[in-house]
């Protein structure tokens, strides 16, 4: 679907030869099935009006090209000689100036080939070599990674944000430095064994004596220092079993 004129030079849709398509009463049940089905409202125009319909897309005349001929030579034979012009690129250039979405013409094939070195292939592979030595180079680089959202990453965890000690068993595979509370290489925290240790047996002692219920109400929020910890505490009632 396309708003430019189909055939010879730039000219407005008004001065184009008739073409056919909906009117008045039928223009308004277009545009109403459109917002519902857009797909099955262009079928049903082209098998009603024939190759090329012209039609009213909002407040904007467009044509409608079926025919593979025809679609053609919109895109490839006379695709350099359709312009921007309607009141909405004029607002948009008013605002924004000349850019790459609003010049048209030589202007805007020359911004094209400034903006064409982050995805033409024959630009990237000039750049190819020094891809390969900075990559080189980066082997020896400070890397930093976060736990607290690796810890939380649905890539590593089926379920991220749920409370699942059993994913911890020893059964279950873990890949390396999914989960890292102590960092690791040579600068693991010495004391994770010890941590790991007095943590699950402070936790079974108590899970054994005591039920802890969340107080109602007790906002709960993060608050980042040295490590993570809550900003207004955790309050909880205690009952014994």
């Amino acid at each position: 679907m396309t708003r430019l004129k189909l055939f010879g030079r730039k000219e407005s849709m008004s001065s184009a030869p008739q073409v056919p398509g909906p009117t008045g009463l039928d223009m308004l049940k277009v545009m109403r099935e459109g917002q519902r089905d857009i797909v099955s409202t262009m079928m049903s125009l082209s098998n009603q009006y024939g190759d090329i319909v012209r039609f009213h897309y909002g407040l904007w005349p467009a044509c409608l090209v079926t025919h593979p001929d025809h679609v053609r030579h919109v895109l490839q034979t006379n695709n350099r000689n359709y312009d921007k012009g309607n009141p909405l690129w004029d607002m948009t250039r008013w605002f924004f100036r000349e850019g790459l979405l609003t010049s048209e013409g030589e202007f805007w094939r020359r911004q094209r080939r400034l903006a064409q070195p982050a995805f033409h292939r024959k630009r990237i592979a000039a750049f190819s070599e020094l891809m390969v030595e900075e990559t080189v180079k980066m082997l020896a680089a400070l890397m930093f990674t976060s736990p607290y959202v690796t810890h939380r990453h649905a890539t590593f965890w089926p379920n991220p944000e749920g409370f699942e000690p059993e994913r911890f068993e020893k059964e279950r595979e873990i890949k390396r430095f999914a989960y890292f509370p102590f960092g690791g290489g040579p600068r693991q925290c010495v004391g994770n064994q010890m941590a790991m240790m007095e943590g699950s047996l402070i936790l079974a002692t108590l899970c054994q004596q005591y039920r802890l219920d969340l107080v109602a109400g007790h906002p709960i929020a993060l608050e980042p220092l040295i490590t993570l910890a809550p900003r207004h505490g955790i309050m909880m009632t205690r009952h014994r079993r």
